[in-house]
């Protein structure tokens, strides 16, 4: 049986680091594009092939057929350094919810590029030449608790856009302002999403009426399905001259926008 190193492995090039962070996620699209949904992004899961030379996305336990409500499996709760609540340092801040705990949030796109964002933070932050930095930071989001977790991690997000969280060391400047900007891409992206779904109801009315109503950022789905791929590529950790070879990778199997 084969066996993968992780992507931390990557953390002593930063460049070879975002080139394979890129590349899976421009795999995890494709294979969203086809329906078969991952849904379970994480640092173990994404990992580095020395044989090859490539990056792998593994550990498909989670995966889900389109629509599916989630986090059905963290429903029963668990303690911190469980599988499950490993995962809660990375889910989408939507799923850490009383709702999403319910069943009664369904799983989009969205919520898996949020995941892909918390994990790159992660590592940028916590990991430098292969190994885990001495008295790494982010400890905070480990926690038993899934609401303390959504509200440090946030926190972090937060901190990092404003500039008042220390830039690691090792981690240049192309890297670390693009980070930042996309951070700051994703957070807007999320609140249009929320205002979306929010007025959704009055959008499909009046598009009943008049299909001529439809354009860009009314539905959504501009925001939380693949439709939204080529708006998140502008993100500037996407346009970094490392990931650039990887875009267009997905582009003829992604639903145009409005």
């Amino acid at each position: 049986m084969a066996t993968f190193d992780p992507i931390t492995s990557l953390s002593n090039d930063w460049n070879a680091f975002l080139a394979a962070f890129s590349a899976l996620f421009h795999c995890h699209a494709t294979l969203w594009s086809v329906d078969i949904q991952h849904t379970g992004i994480t640092q173990s899961n994404l990992m580095w092939d020395c044989g090859s030379a490539m990056p792998r996305l593994c550990d498909f336990d989670f995966s889900d057929e389109p629509g599916s409500l989630r986090p059905k499996p963290l429903k029963m709760g668990c303690l911190a350094g469980s599988p499950n609540a490993g995962k809660w340092i990375f889910m989408a801040a939507e799923l850490l919810s009383l709702d999403a705990m319910d069943g009664l949030v369904k799983l989009v796109y969205r919520h898996e590029v949020e995941a892909f964002m918390a994990v790159l933070v992660w590592i940028i932050c916590r990991y430098q030449d292969g190994k885990v930095r001495v008295s790494p930071p982010l400890g905070e989001w480990i926690q038993t608790d899934y609401l303390q977790c959504r509200e440090r991690r946030r926190r972090t997000f937060s901190q990092i856009i404003m500039g008042i969280f220390p830039q690691p060391s090792g981690i240049p400047p192309d890297i670390w302002v693009p980070l930042r900007m996309a951070l700051a891409s994703m957070r807007k992206h999320s609140q249009d999403a929320i205002e979306a779904q929010k007025g959704e109801a009055e959008y499909k009315s009046f598009v009943a009426f008049d299909p001529d109503f439809a354009f860009d950022g009314r539905s959504p789905d501009d925001y939380n399905s693949l439709r939204a791929l080529p708006k998140i590529l502008t993100w500037s950790i996407f346009k970094h001259k490392a990931a650039k070879k990887f875009i267009g990778l997905v582009t003829e199997r992604i639903p145009k926008s409005l």
